[in-house]
């Protein structure tokens, strides 16, 4: 079998999740050509599957030495596996090769076939995302740096021009106003980023196969770009919206602690509307459940999300026995 007919397989056991057969093609491969680039790139991906980060960076890495201008992937996977300056630095060297690759298939002369212009599209919406991820850098690990709102504003004006029907541009772009105390603009932003797929997510609303890629079969985003959707939602005093995408990721997974949690506080939110559009009470059952799921989690942040939800779980039961108390006629 020569070398594409392999890739093409290591690929499709990685889409499968069959990791092990996966590994043993590109390990093979590389044992022939140590400089094969769509190997070392794809066993990256895998050990990234694998959460083994210090090994998906050195494939990475490996690849840059052996062909740092081809394929632009392997620069957006490095900035993921690093953090701060460093991380910007590899978005900025995958933007220079995307748009270096654009600049060739826009210089191509006569009609473009369908597949060709997906092509260009698709590399236009991952330059446009690259310039997000940058954003969100300057936001978090570089937020104390001087011209971190200047970098951020410049950054989400170049994704636009790449992507302006890019539901991630729009919420970069609420996340950045929120930053900035401008609540009005950001609500603006996060609901037109929501308008451009909630469509699709409204498809979950249906019975679907056990095996359905929401993600993929429905063009819906990621499942933590959805649980951000929320949580911004949520800051900006929005509980019913929030409610909304927190019950569809919460049908499509029930076992995230996080987005359960702030599904009971989206209903118990709106259990304080006028009038009531919740009881508070419907939060218990997801409070409960993510309280079991964070019974053997230890970390700082599950730490603070178990004290937050075991604070909640006595807030629904000392309401509700007000309630009763109130309704007691011998009261």
């Amino acid at each position: 079998m020569d070398v594409t007919a392999l890739l093409e397989q290591a690929e499709l056991h990685l889409s499968e999740l069959q990791y092990e057969q996966c590994g043993e093609i590109y390990q093979n491969i590389l044992k022939r050509d140590p400089t094969n680039v769509a190997a070392l790139d794809g066993i990256g991906l895998l050990y990234m599957e694998l959460e083994d980060m210090d090994k998906a960076k050195q494939a990475f890495l490996e690849s840059v030495r052996v062909a740092p201008m081809i394929g632009h992937e392997k620069y957006l996977n490095l900035g993921q596996l690093t953090i701060g300056k460093e991380s910007v630095e590899y978005y900025k060297k995958g933007i220079e090769v995307m748009k270096g690759e654009l600049d060739k298939k826009m210089r191509v002369k006569g009609a473009k076939t369908e597949e060709e212009e997906e092509d260009i599209e698709e590399l236009k919406s991952s330059v446009a995302s690259a310039y997000c991820a940058i954003v969100e850098v300057y936001m978090t690990d570089e937020a104390e740096e001087d011209e971190a709102e200047k970098i951020c504003q410049q950054a989400l004006e170049e994704a636009m021009k790449y992507d302006d029907q890019s539901a991630e541009v729009y919420q970069s772009l609420a996340s950045f106003k929120i930053s900035q105390s401008r609540n009005d603009e950001a609500l603006k932003h996060l609901e037109h980023s929501y308008s451009l797929w909630s469509k699709n997510a409204q498809l979950l609303d249906e019975d679907a196969e056990p095996d359905y890629d929401f993600e993929q079969d429905l063009a819906l985003p990621s499942y933590q770009f959805r649980t951000n959707t929320a949580k911004y939602f949520l800051e900006l005093g929005k509980p019913e919206p929030a409610s909304e995408v927190l019950e569809r990721l919460v049908a499509e997974d029930d076992q995230c602690p996080e987005v359960l949690y702030l599904l009971s506080v989206s209903i118990l939110r709106l259990s304080q509307t006028t009038p009531p559009a919740r009881h508070p009470k419907e939060a218990l059952p997801t409070l409960e459940l993510a309280q079991k799921l964070l019974k053997e989690d230890n970390t700082e942040e599950s730490r603070e999300m178990k004290e937050e939800i075991e604070s909640l779980i006595k807030l629904v039961n000392s309401n509700d026995d007000m309630q009763e108390d109130d309704d007691d006629p011998d009261n």
